[in-house]
């Protein structure tokens, strides 16, 4: 691990990373060496996890409301 890394948090643009691949691979981020040593980053994450999965559920429902079995 370089130090550049030991010093510096992950951005948006790395939970999204991680979180996609994560949702991809049926892996999970907490297998990610920054987040297992970074406590800040391992809150920023949870945060930013938690706030995608509750788009990706209003997502679903919406879509569920639409797209009805009688419009299938």
């Amino acid at each position: 691990m370089s130090i550049l890394r030991r010093t510096s948090h992950l951005d948006d643009a790395a939970f999204a990373e991680l979180w996609t691949n994560a949702l991809a691979d049926g892996t999970t981020p907490a297998e990610d060496s920054h987040l297992q040593e970074c406590a800040e980053c391992r809150l920023r994450f949870n945060s930013f996890s938690n706030w995608m999965e509750e788009i990706r559920a209003d997502a679903h429902a919406e879509a569920d409301e639409v797209l009805t079995p009688e419009r299938l």
